[in-house]
């Protein structure tokens, strides 16, 4: 969030929103606070002297992003289109270097942008709108209605409507950019989700061991054809157990 100051800074003195937001009454605001600062800080500041006047001009441009909506510009300046980029500018300076200084992703990107407009809207808005609630009902003075009509005398809205209108206007532009960022630094390594993981099982060789012939000779019973008697030459049958016509042994 505190990187929007030096953005609004860049806003308030380069673009010049102070002379837009006054539709030229007064320009070149930046430069006249730079030589009042030089003139009024001493030089034994040092770095210090040069960083004063940021931060001071900061604040004011902050001030003028946060009260003055990106529509009321484009609706009651349309001819000025450099106050509408003086407006979006920052916005978009933060997104970028907040993006890309801690944002790796689209959704990061534009969250972030978002919370620093979300995050102005309740530190200006909400917040100070419940403090000039309280002290209303504590004092007795309707301080509430009295900021209600100096907005909407300069805006045409009241304070909380244009404080949550510019801040979340300027929240979307951020976090717009922010995506943006995010979306390019967005690197996914190559994953491959539910891909089976095969494991190969080491693949033995079956050797055919050749089957050697029975060195046991058929049986002639087992064969079921008919024989010769080997002693004298006579037919027998598989039953015999002894020649029939000379009676030796089969």
């Amino acid at each position: 969030m505190l990187c929007l100051i030096p953005m609004a800074w860049i806003g308030f003195n380069v673009l010049d929103l102070g002379s837009a937001i006054t539709n030229g009454l007064f320009i070149n605001l930046g430069p006249a606070l730079d030589s009042i600062f030089e003139a009024i800080i001493p030089p034994t500041l040092g770095a210090v002297k040069g960083f004063i006047p940021i931060l001071v001009e900061g604040l004011m441009g902050l001030v003028i992003l946060c009260f003055f909506p990106l529509h009321w510009s484009l609706y009651y300046r349309p001819d000025e289109i450099t106050f509408a980029l003086a407006i979006i500018v920052p916005w978009i300076l933060v997104g970028v270097i907040q993006s890309a200084l801690f944002c790796k992703t689209t959704k990061k990107g534009f969250d972030s942008g978002m919370a620093v407009g979300v995050g102005y809207a309740i530190g200006i808005g909400i917040i100070p709108f419940a403090l000039s609630t309280f002290l209303s009902a504590q004092i007795g003075i309707n301080i509430t209605s009295i900021i209600n009509g100096i907005f909407s005398g300069m805006t045409d809205l009241p304070y909380l409507a244009a404080v949550l209108l510019a801040t979340l206007e300027g929240g979307l532009i951020c976090g717009i950019f922010g995506a943006f960022i995010g979306s390019l630094k967005y690197n996914p390594e190559k994953m491959k989700k539910g891909e089976k993981i095969e494991i190969s099982e080491p693949k033995f060789s079956k050797s055919k061991v050749p089957i050697e012939p029975s060195t046991k000779t058929v049986s002639s019973k087992a064969s079921g054809s008919s024989s010769f008697c080997p002693n004298c030459g006579a037919k027998v049958l598989p039953s015999d157990v002894f020649c029939p016509n000379c009676g030796a042994k089969i």
